[in-house]
């Protein structure tokens, strides 16, 4: 699904594709939690040969946990590629910029 996304959005965007930070940061995101799993994973893993899975069921319980939150914010950063609201962000970044800041008081 990763691969798919990158070379979807390589196509649309081509030499363009530096200018798209939004789906980069979203890209990025993806790629960091997936590599956070798989060395939570293997760690797990290590775990478990050295002290038995019933001794290890702590470390087991913490990478469940870890890998759930981390899965739900791919799939969170997968939808996001197709459906968001960047075009909203670029215009009042946009339009703040030409103001020369917010219009209201920032505490």
């Amino acid at each position: 699904a990763l691969a798919r996304a990158i070379e979807k959005f390589l196509i649309k965007y081509k030499n363009k594709i530096w200018e798209m930070e939004f789906v980069q940061r979203r890209i990025a995101n993806i790629v960091i939690d997936l590599y956070a799993m798989i060395c939570a994973i293997s760690r797990t893993t290590s775990m478990m040969k050295t002290k038995g899975a019933e001794k290890a069921e702590h470390e087991i319980q913490i990478c469940e946990v870890f890998c759930n939150r981390a899965s739900r914010r791919i799939r969170r950063n997968f939808k996001a590629l197709e459906k968001n609201d960047d075009d909203q962000m670029k215009a009042i970044a946009n339009r703040t910029y030409t103001m020369g800041g917010y219009t209201f008081d920032i505490v």
